[in-house]
C-alpha cells in the first residue's frame, strides 16, 4: 500500500492531534526525530488510536531531498 498523505509534524499535542486528525494506519519517524516510540504509541492509544509507530533507520542518502533538513537547506541557499 503506498503513501497517501505525508505531513512534517512537532512534538508534542500538536503530533498526537494531527494523528487523531489524519486517523492514518502507519507514523513513520525519521533516524533523526527524537520520539520515543513507545512513549508515542501510549499517547496514541490513550486517545483510542491503533496506529502502528515505526522508525526509519536510515537516511536514504543517494536520493537528493532525503530529509527535511536536506529540503530545508535547498529552499534556503536558492538551490533549483
Amino acid at each position: 500500500k503506498g503513501v497517501k498523505q505525508a505531513f512534517l509534524g512537532n512534538e508534542g499535542s500538536e503530533l498526537t492531534e494531527k494523528v487523531a486528525e489524519l486517523q492514518p494506519d502507519i507514523v513513520a519517524l525519521g533516524p533523526n526525530q527524537k520520539f520515543d516510540e513507545d512513549k508515542l504509541v501510549q499517547k496514541l492509544r490513550e486517545k483510542g488510536l491503533n496506529v502502528q509507530v515505526v522508525r526509519i533507520t536510515q537516511f536514504l542518502n543517494n536520493i537528493p531531498l532525503h530529509s527535511s533538513s536536506s529540503i530545508k537547506n535547498k529552499i534556503k541557499n536558492g538551490n533549483t
